[in-house]
């Protein structure tokens, strides 16, 4: 939370007009940090049982996790759970796998709870109207291949192909280091975006509230000293231009840069109820997961 010694002595605040309507998102970290203890209040007595979730580890090179990142990954979504208010929650490990158990649950915030949490700031190179409908690649490694491919041929190729409508295989699991084929998180655009500038390393805190100048709900999110440093690039070299705010693979914004940003501090600012804007603060504040997991 930004203190008011902190916000009295920003500089000018940068102006990010959001396209069509696309909320404006940076990211939070953990990394170098000790995350204490995860655990969740007791479940109320009138709470029901809610429904396992099954979610299985994704390596990068498809080697068993270690028993450190499984805990590690506990650990997060625990914390993720007390933060979004969500007591009586367990996570169990099993070899390379995590049970989610929220009372009174069908599933979806178990689910909410696991997603990987990776942000990735990269610049719009390419964004039409979705058209493919063609079948998804079986997993993250096939479509790594032809959607995160340094050659304007298969690039082109993958755009015209993308479903924006169908499961993304490659969800949480894209390499921060290529270009990178994928939809905007409604739906509406297919986007070719370069490799990452900025991640969850480049930011210290995040927190949601009602702007009262606006009415709405925003997150707020503070940089790094580092992170601001880079931002602040960015935002001076990609003036009049687009850059992409990416969670987990899906572009949750990609805003054109009116003003550069001098201050450490932003917004993101779209269409959040009280609900989603906490969580994603919640999870940008606790960190992404180790590894990416998909549901049995």
């Amino acid at each position: 939370m930004t203190s008011k010694s902190a916000w009295s002595g920003r500089v000018q605040a940068a102006v990010l007009v959001s396209i069509a309507g696309a909320a404006l998102l940076t990211g939070c970290d953990t990394a170098g940090q000790a995350l204490p203890e995860a655990t969740t209040t007791p479940p109320s007595t009138t709470q029901a049982a809610g429904i396992p979730v099954v979610l299985t580890a994704q390596t990068a090179d498809g080697t068993p996790p270690t028993p450190e990142t499984m805990s590690a990954a506990r650990q997060i979504i625990l914390w993720r759970a007390e933060g979004m208010r969500l007591p009586g929650t367990t996570v169990t490990i099993k070899d390379d796998t995590l049970v989610v158990t929220v009372p009174d649950d069908d599933g979806t915030e178990a689910r909410r709870l696991a997603q990987t949490g990776e942000l990735t700031v990269r610049p719009v190179l390419t964004a039409v109207p979705p058209t493919g409908s063609g079948p998804a690649a079986p997993d993250a490694t096939a479509a790594k291949i032809t959607r995160q491919s340094s050659d304007p041929a298969v690039q082109q190729q993958a755009i015209a192909e993308l479903d924006c409508g169908a499961v993304d295989p490659l969800r949480g699991a894209d390499d921060p280091a290529q270009p990178l084929v994928t939809c905007a998180a409604d739906g509406a655009e297919v986007l070719l975006l370069g490799p990452s500038v900025l991640g969850n390393r480049a930011i210290s805190g995040a927190r949601a509230h009602l702007d009262p100048r606006s009415n709405r709900h925003v997150v707020e999110v503070t940089f790094t000293p580092e992170g601001a440093d880079v931002f602040e690039a960015l935002t001076i070299e990609n003036m009049n231009r687009r850059i992409a705010f990416v969670v987990d693979t899906a572009v949750v914004s990609a805003p054109m840069i009116v003003s550069p940003t001098l201050a450490g501090v932003t917004q993101i600012v779209g269409n959040f109820t009280a609900e989603s804007a906490e969580e994603l603060a919640n999870s940008l504040r606790f960190g992404d997961l180790p590894v990416p997991f998909t549901e049995r």
